[in-house]
């Protein structure tokens, strides 16, 4: 070192932090051999001025120790002029202090590294950055499980910057392997980059390996890439998730699956679009007319409210189907509509015929149907016949008379009683 008394600025900085260190200078000041190490061992206060020296003798120290890979090796053979650096160094505890004209025994230059210095060396590197010789050192640490796992995060970062679309896929593969090498802890990484090579299968499988509700959010997502909406549905029924599994059904356009679904779970209390009906509308929608079909149109509409049943029916000319539903429900005169609709006027005198008390719209209609059956016969049909269609048109119409009189009889009755109340 060209700097020689500046070094004891070292005596003045260890002083400031602990006064003993003045006593135990005068003690070595009092065995000192020669006057030079007596002066070397004064303390000397900081001059930026006047120990210029100084500050580029500790830059180059700093370099020295920092660039270092295994370890730095400080030599004075002038017992005075390092004595400041000796002390400083030998009071902190920050050397190793070699001497090859002692009789004791010392360690090598060279030391074998501990695989706890190589494990903190490869966190220290991980945590900056520096993944590759991270993973090196958990390597010499013997710990496989960073090792890989460090390493398959330093492959995914190349795979990300791959512009090859191939390269990219292999690099995620590779990445993927030292993930799973790693241990089920870093599943998820796994099937993250099982994601990027669309290995959706794999990936998906691999996130069901992971904790958390939002791991099965990911598969179902990867098996929807796949087009595999029913393993998907049932991977979230598995789970509990009748609602988002009804959604997912929904919007993948599944009506019939989701009718199954909800079939299976009478419990579930679904919303407006995510009923039964809702569904059964979607299924209705999506069937293609044809005999094929009508059993599976005949189910689904079973699903529906009334007017819906009718209205489909209807649409779909089942008029079969349609009457025999308007008779449930009671509404004789609609089907005998639907039969003269259909120019079948017999039956639909039959059935309005067949009630035990008809209103007068029952009454009214049968009059007009028999009339319009009188002025429609053929001229050759029988005489008897046409006659029995005439008289059955007068006999009605009769009925037609007798509502109306009885009607007016009960209003003027309800009239004079509320003049006398």
């Amino acid at each position: 070192s060209r700097a020689e008394k500046e070094w004891r600025v070292l005596f003045s900085f260890l002083i400031a932090e602990n006064e003993d260190v003045k006593t135990e200078l005068e003690q070595m000041r009092s065995e000192a051999k020669t006057s030079k190490l007596k002066g070397m061992l004064r303390e000397l206060p900081f001059c930026k001025d006047k120990h210029l020296i100084l500050c580029e003798e500790l830059k180059q120290l700093y370099t020295a120790v920092t660039r270092a890979r295994v370890r730095v090796i400080i030599y004075e053979q002038d017992e005075a002029k390092r004595a400041p650096m000796f002390y400083f160094l030998n009071r902190k505890n920050l050397v190793q202090v070699l001497s090859y004209f002692s009789a004791e025994p010392h360690a090598p230059l060279t030391v074998q590294t501990s695989a706890e210095e190589w494990h903190k060396q490869g966190l220290n590197l991980k945590e900056n950055g520096h993944l590759l010789l991270a993973a090196k050192c958990f390597a010499r640490a013997s710990d496989a499980r960073l090792e890989n796992e460090v390493m398959g995060q330093h492959l995914a970062e190349q795979a990300l910057r791959e512009g090859d679309v191939s390269k990219r896929k292999l690099g995620f593969f590779d990445a993927a392997e030292r993930f799973l090498r790693a241990g089920r802890a870093s599943a998820m990484h796994a099937a993250n980059c099982f994601t990027e090579a669309g290995e959706w299968k794999l990936a998906a499988k691999l996130f069901l390996l992971c904790p958390g509700a939002q791991f099965v959010v990911k598969a179902v997502q990867c098996y929807r890439k796949l087009g595999l909406i029913s393993e998907a549905t049932d991977l979230l029924l598995e789970h509990g998730r009748v609602r988002r599994a009804l959604e997912l059904l929904r919007k993948e356009g599944h009506p019939q699956h989701a009718l199954a679904v909800l079939d299976k779970h009478p419990s579930f209390v679904a919303p407006q679009h995510l009923s039964a009906a809702e569904f059964a509308e979607l299924a209705i929608a999506a069937l293609p007319h044809g005999r094929d079909n009508r059993e599976k149109f005949l189910t689904l509409v079973r699903r529906l409210s009334d007017e819906s049943q009718l209205q489909h029916l209807r649409k779909r000319g089942l008029r079969q189907e349609l009457r025999q539903k308007l008779l449930e429900l009671g509404r004789v005169l609609e089907v005998a509509k639907v039969l003269v609709e259909d120019d079948n006027p017999r039956d639909a005198v039959q059935v309005l015929e067949s009630q035990t008390d008809p209103d007068l719209a029952s009454v009214a209609m049968c009059a007009e149907v028999y009339m319009s059956m009188y002025l429609d016969a053929e001229p050759a049909t029988a005489l008897g016949e046409t006659a029995t269609l005439f008289e059955k048109a007068v006999e009605w119409s009769g009925r037609v008379v007798g509502h109306k009189r009885d009607s007016a009889a009960t209003t003027a009755e309800i009239t004079h009683h509320q003049k006398e109340t």
